[in-house]
C-alpha cells in the first residue's frame, strides 16, 4: 500500500516491474531480468542494482552502485576521523589505504564502508561538505537509535571526463511494504541539502515485462 505521496522523480530509467516471486527463509527473491531471459533470482535491492549496472544509455557513462549498510555514516566516521581524507580529489589508492588502516575496527562494530570506487563517486557527486554533514548527523547522540539510510547508492560516471557523477540514493520497497518514519526522514533530509533521493516501489507481475521507467 502506498502511503504519503511517494517521490517518483527523478526516474532511474530501469524497469520497476518484478516477477517470479519466491520466499526463502523469510526473504523475498525475484527474477533479476525484467525480460525473462535469465533465471537468476535475488533480493529486491540486488535486483535494482543488477538492472542499474546493465544500463546502456546515455552512451559514454559507466553505471555503478552498491548497497549501503545502515551504519555506513558511522563507519565513515572511523575511516575518515574529523573529515580527514574526505575529498573530491581523493584517489582510489587513497581511499583503499584509509579503509585498510581501520579494517579490523569495522567488523567489531558491525560496520561496513563502500568500495573505493563507490566512495570516490560519492565524494565527487555529493561533495566533501555534505558527506561530512551526513557523518555528523549520524554520529550525533540524538540519532543513536535512528538509521533510515537508503538501501542503495547509485552513480553514473562519465568515462572520458572528471565531471561529477550523476548520483541517487534509493530506498527499495516491495509492493505494500511500509516506508518507516526514519526512512522518510532521511530521504527528506537528503533532498533538503540538495542530494537526490527517492523511494523505488517495485510492482509485481505474473510474467516478464520489459517496460522501462
Amino acid at each position: 500500500m502506498l502511503k504519503r505521496n511517494e517521490p517518483r522523480a527523478p526516474a532511474l530509467r530501469i524497469s520497476h516491474f518484478v516477477w517470479g516471486r519466491e520466499n526463502r527463509d523469510g526473504r523475498v527473491f525475484y527474477l533479476v531480468d525484467p525480460g525473462g531471459e535469465s533465471l537468476q533470482k535475488d533480493i529486491p535491492e540486488e535486483v535494482v542494482l543488477w538492472r542499474w549496472r546493465r544500463r546502456k544509455k546515455p552512451v559514454g557513462y559507466r553505471f555503478g552502485g552498491e548497497r549501503l549498510s545502515p551504519n555506513v555514516w558511522r563507519a565513515m566516521a572511523i575511516v575518515f576521523p574529523g573529515g580527514r581524507g574526505v575529498s573530491a580529489d581523493a584517489t582510489l589508492e587513497n581511499l583503499r589505504e584509509a579503509t585498510q588502516a581501520v579494517h579490523s575496527e569495522l567488523p567489531a562494530n558491525h560496520y561496513a564502508v563502500p568500495s573505493a570506487q563507490c566512495l570516490q563517486a560519492m565524494f565527487r557527486g555529493i561533495g566533501p561538505e555534505r558527506v561530512n554533514d551526513l557523518i555528523a548527523r549520524h554520529t550525533s547522540p540524538e540519532r543513536a537509535d535512528k538509521y533510515g539510510t537508503p538501501d542503495l547508492f547509485l552513480y553514473m560516471t562519465p568515462i572520458t571526463s572528471s565531471k561529477a557523477p550523476f548520483i541517487r540514493f534509493v530506498e527499495v520497497k516491495k509492493p505494500r511494504e511500509r516506508v518507516r518514519p526514519d526512512q522518510w526522514e532521511e530521504i527528506d533530509y537528503l533532498k533538503s541539502i540538495g542530494i537526490p533521493a527517492r523511494v523505488l516501489r517495485l510492482i509485481e507481475r505474473d510474467r516478464p515485462n520489459p517496460i522501462r521507467r
